[in-house]
């Protein structure tokens, strides 16, 4: 194996793992390097590196490689099981209950760059707006990605819809009885004409 990063070898690399060197007239001395450190996936790419053809290309990825491990870092912004602000629950249509919470089916977790937490934000994105009885749990209902706000050149993949997870059900919601739905329908129904009661009170004054 031609790859000296591997653990053991001349120009051994902390977290390198793989992946493929070669070289060919028009590409030159090539080398594509995955490693991996503290939970984050770098890949780099290396195409006609100069100087000597088993020595050069590893040079240039180291570069790459401590470019990437010193200035970016694995940010957890959701838990497992964590709920997102302003979305924590989802309608449920014909529904024991009237709702169901949502959670992240796993945690949430991307590359970011150092100082520049505070520029991610999360986005919710839901399948509908309502769900129908019964609805199980763990049922997908939407996904959570997160998109950049800062002033700094967004960095495709890192900041953008590409990453992401599921939003689950956090419960079961059985399908109502019809003496449930019935109340609900007469609440329904005289709360609307309390409201139209109030409307037209209120435009008197």
């Amino acid at each position: 194996n031609w790859n000296f990063m591997l653990k053991g070898l001349v120009q051994q690399y902390e977290g390198v793992d793989g992946l493929k060197t070669g070289s060919t007239d028009s590409a030159g001395s090539c080398f594509t390097a995955t490693a991996e450190r503290n939970g984050m996936r770098v890949i780099s790419v290396v195409l006609n590196a100069k100087g000597d053809l088993h020595t050069g290309r590893f040079k240039e990825t180291k570069k790459m490689l401590d470019y990437a491990f010193d200035n970016f870092t694995m940010k957890e912004f959701y838990a497992k099981g964590a709920q997102v602000k302003g979305n924590e629950t989802v309608t449920v249509d014909k529904g024991k209950e009237t709702g169901v919470g949502i959670v992240t089916e796993k945690a949430f977790s991307m590359p970011v760059k150092n100082g520049e937490e505070k520029n991610y934000k999360a986005k919710v994105t839901l399948n509908k707006d309502e769900l129908t009885a019964p609805v199980k749990k763990g049922e997908k209902v939407g996904t959570l990605t997160a998109s950049y706000k800062g002033e700094e050149k967004d960095y495709g993949f890192l900041g953008s819809d590409v990453s992401g997870v599921n939003l689950v059900t956090k419960e079961d919601d059985e399908k109502a009885n019809w003496f449930i739905l019935t109340m609900r329908s007469i609440g329904g129904f005289f709360a609307g004409i309390w409201n139209s009661i109030v409307e037209m009170v209120t435009g008197w004054f």
